[in-house]
């Protein structure tokens, strides 16, 4: 009987050839499709886990929590108050963050705008909404989370826009994340200190406020763009960051805020790097030296 059947299996291969090819031929590319989808599938998840491994150890996050006047006058006129040390966070938050050995892609805007989801937690509700008024009140646009009104995904902003189209905002702005652990994302727009444009949302219609931030620059616009200063000092930050073997993941980091002023250290076996910042006239001073010889090796400063 069971001969039989396969002699009558191959009587009908051999008289159907050709769709018996065609079902070989079904049965080969489905396995190898499989096959692929799973190993690409596992080549996906092992290039994942390197990356997220090699972003780095510690993650300190510091920001200044102002105060602001009782009649919440317009930041773009707004004199900067004498401040105190409480308003800012707190050496023990930045000692706990590093602790906590957190792991991530720093960044400051990118292509949807600016996100706000990370604020949750890290400032209070009336901080947050008052940073959202200033950056609308400088031409940003708001969206909220799933229609739900107050619950904020992203401000529709250029970076460089936001901060009131303040070079030395920008400059500031892009040294503080160069001095963060992990990995610096950048947005081009930001880098070439865009501006919002509102003409790209008008063309792209309703629910077109991303286009805000997604201006296209044409290799005139980019050599014209290279020669401003603000564009020049972010590039060489960038390059700072990218060229010393100091800033990596092996890095030691630590931080104080004091007054106005924020310093953070990076130290490894060779260098140690130092940036210290003043919030309230925006200048800040990178050094970094050999450890054995105290020799500068690298200095930006913004007077």
């Amino acid at each position: 009987m069971f001969l039989e059947n396969i002699k009558e299996a191959i009587t009908s291969i051999f008289s159907n050839k050709m769709r018996s090819v065609l079902t070989m031929l079904g049965i080969i590319i489905g396995i190898s499709a499989v096959i692929t989808i799973t190993t690409i599938g596992n080549s996906i998840q092992t290039t994942l886990t390197s990356t997220l491994n090699s972003l780095g150890g510690n993650t300190v996050q510091a920001y200044v929590d102002a105060r602001y006047p009782e009649d919440d006058a317009d930041w773009d006129t707004w004199e900067y108050p004498e401040m105190k040390t409480s308003d800012f966070v707190t050496q023990e938050m930045i000692d706990e963050l590093v602790e906590k050995k957190i792991r991530t892609v720093n960044m400051l805007g990118c292509h949807d705008g600016i996100p706000l989801l990370d604020l949750k937690g890290l400032l209070n509700e009336k901080r947050i909404t008052d940073l959202i008024d200033a950056v609308v009140r400088r031409g940003g646009y708001v969206k909220n989370l799933h229609g739900q009104k107050n619950v904020y995904y992203q401000v529709n902003a250029t970076y460089y826009s936001a901060l009131g189209e303040d070079d030395r905002k920008m400059v500031l702005a892009r040294a503080i994340q160069m001095f963060m652990p992990g990995k610096p994302q950048v947005w081009y727009l930001d880098l070439f200190a865009g501006q919002n444009d509102y003409e790209a949302m008008r063309r792209a219609g309703k629910d077109g406020h991303k286009e805000i931030n997604r201006t296209n620059l044409y290799t005139k616009d980019v050599a014209e763009r290279l020669k401003k200063q603000v564009v020049l000092d972010q590039l060489e930050l960038l390059r700072m960051r990218n060229s010393f073997r100091l800033c990596s993941h092996e890095a030691n980091i630590s931080a104080e805020s004091v007054g106005s002023c924020l310093t953070v250290w990076w130290h490894s076996e060779d260098s140690t790097a130092r940036l210290t910042a003043d919030f309230a006239d925006t200048s800040f001073l990178i050094i970094i030296q050999d450890r054995k010889s105290t020799d500068e090796t690298f200095r930006f400063e913004q007077k």
